[in-house]
């Protein structure tokens, strides 16, 4: 096999393969997770079931910023493969698989004399052991990470070539990006685009004839040009928004107009993806606590020598207009996710693109100029002892940890761990202190391959955990079973302690109604007027003499629902003293 197949189909059916696997392993062995994966499914089932698909709603109310492209990519699959929660959960490994394969794209037009920099790049994101884990969770920051690439894609592609398919592709990824998060992708896009003089001149052209192309563009004259252009390119986001809010607007008596543009205008609001449910980061937040997570998805290239070593060639990354422009990218998105009061740690998400190229290109010259000093192998030769060490150390603290209850209070979330998972990390950290190729790329092949199997063991070993705990399923079925015997059931919390986790594994057609824990008299006079009804709560322990209808073991508590008639008589199982 050539060296061009193994780079643009060997490496793409690698990360085909790993993100399979990730796939198989979270959708086959773990339920839907309360509050991201089953807030955004009944979020799409409130949507089907009412048939008002233009603005996303929850119980027939529109949230303030909440956008509507990934949901309508699960209600078509849906449509195409039936109701389940199983097509919405394979979205985010394959929207994964789609970005890692447009890092490597993105890599290859900036950079098209370094054949094997798209496939170093795309692996090394890939081998981020944080964005592997969030990859299969949350779609909706995934959808958003891909609108980006094919922007700057095509903002690449406008510049080499000078053609208009390019700018056609950024104002798509534009209108594509508002859908999914709103006005946020500018802050992706915007700075590349405007600060254009900054970074192509020094990018250069891929070939004589997009050189000739490109040189339009030099003097005042032809950047004005390439403002205009890339104004028409904003303009086509700007008709791709409209066409969403316009037949929103249209929609008579529905108030999704209203909500539509509501959206538009609060449109900066970040952390406005699908599954922000329990306001985290609008009470504020440290910016070092952004930053540490940044640290935590860029695991393990962070502790591996290699790349330190490479770090050397910031100075050319500088100079060069491919550095540049992924630099451009990334600093000015970090700075206002970092000090942006409403972001969330798992936004650092977004960085990931660019940091991988980044770290691609590093260590691309860094290896170039050790093979010239004859110097590769001795200068690379240890680094994976390190990552080794990590991984062992990660593999007896999962055979120790779950094993010395007896000696500590653990937390629910340890005690449930399927430590035997340990011993085949421990294996896998002998092939990563020993079993290193010689060719760089090929080693951080083997680290990419090595994290994703770290992540596939942990989903394993967090597997019968988290069908006992985050399993709503069991709960679902009870409630689908009193609603069917017109039992009324009610809801004692917070609107966000619920999430509305039951929503779709139930089949709600009507939102449940939810009680204020507060309210002592309302919990009272509702159970009062339904007589044969049935209340759950969430509790932290079980009554000792209780005889509630159902109890079901939840996220380290219990889900319990309790007969209307006990409730009515004994208010304080359930809410504060009566006033």
């Amino acid at each position: 096999m050539n060296q061009r197949m193994v780079f643009f189909v060997g490496f793409p059916l690698l990360w085909a393969v790993l993100w399979g696997l990730v796939a198989a392993v979270s959708v086959g062995l773990r339920p839907p997770l309360p509050g991201t994966e089953l807030h955004t499914l009944a979020m799409a089932w409130d949507m089907w079931q009412r048939d008002a698909f233009l603005v996303p709603g929850l119980a027939g109310n529109q949230p303030d910023t909440v956008y509507p492209l990934y949901l309508w990519l699960i209600h078509g699959t849906w449509a195409l493969f039936g109701i389940s929660d199983t097509w919405p959960r394979l979205l985010p490994p394959v929207l994964g698989l789609g970005c890692t394969v447009m890092i490597a794209a993105l890599c290859r037009a900036i950079w098209p004399g370094w054949a094997g920099l798209g496939a170093l790049a795309g692996t090394m994101a890939m081998g981020m052991a944080g964005w592997l884990v969030f990859a299969t969770i949350s779609g909706a920051d995934l959808l958003f990470t891909l609108c980006i690439l094919v922007a700057l894609w095509g903002l690449i592609i406008g510049w080499r070539r000078g053609t208009w398919d390019g700018f056609v592709l950024l104002g798509f990824g534009i209108g594509l990006g508002f859908l999914v998060n709103g006005l946020s992708i500018l802050v992706h896009v915007l700075p590349v685009a405007l600060l254009t003089p900054v970074w192509a001149p020094a990018l250069g052209w891929a070939t004589t004839g997009a050189a000739k192309q490109g040189t339009e563009y030099a003097g005042s004259s032809g950047w004005r040009q390439w403002y205009v252009r890339l104004g028409i390119s904003l303009l086509i986001g700007i008709i791709m928004i409209a066409a969403w809010i316009v037949p929103a607007v249209m929609a008579s008596g529905s108030g999704e107009g209203m909500a539509a543009i509501a959206l538009l205008v609060s449109g900066f609001m970040f952390g406005s993806t699908v599954f922000m449910t329990s306001g985290v980061g609008a009470g504020g937040q440290q910016w070092w606590l952004y930053l540490l997570a940044l640290g935590f998805f860029l695991l393990p290239w962070i502790v591996w020598p290699a790349a330190w070593r490479a770090i050397g060639g910031l100075w050319p990354l500088l100079k060069d207009g491919g550095g540049r422009f992924c630099l451009i990218w990334l600093l000015p998105s970090v700075i206002v996710y970092a000090l942006l009061p409403g972001a969330r740690p798992f936004d650092v998400a977004l960085h990931v693109p660019p940091l991988a190229m980044i770290a691609a290109y590093l260590l691309y010259l860094r290896v170039d100029a050790e093979m010239a000093r004859q110097e590769a192998e001795r200068r690379f030769g240890n680094g994976e002892a390190v990552l080794g060490m990590l991984i062992a150390l990660i593999g007896m603290a999962l055979i120790v940890v779950p094993l010395s209850g007896g000696l500590m209070v653990l937390p629910w979330w340890i005690e449930g761990i399927s430590g035997a998972w340990g011993l085949v990390l421990v294996g896998v950290a002998a092939i990563a202190a020993y079993g290193a190729p010689r060719m760089v790329i090929f080693r951080a092949t083997l680290v990419t391959i090595q994290m994703a199997l770290v992540v596939l063991i942990g989903m394993l070993a967090a597997s019968p955990l988290l069908m006992a705990q985050a399993n709503i399923g069991p709960a679902a079925d009870h409630l689908r079973h009193a609603l069917d015997q017109d039992t009324a059931v009610a809801f004692v919390g917070t609107s966000p302690s619920y999430g509305h986790a039951m929503d779709f594994p139930a089949r709600l057609e009507q939102p449940l109604a939810i009680l204020d824990p507060e309210d002592s008299i309302g919990v009272v006079a509702w159970a009062a007027g339904h007589e044969g009804g049935q209340i759950a709560v969430v509790m932290d322990q079980l009554l000792m003499g209780g005889k509630p209808v159902a109890i079901f073991p939840y996220m380290g508590q219990y889900l319990v629902f309790w007969a209307t008639e006990i409730i009515a008589e004994h208010p304080g199982i359930v809410v504060g003293p009566m006033p």
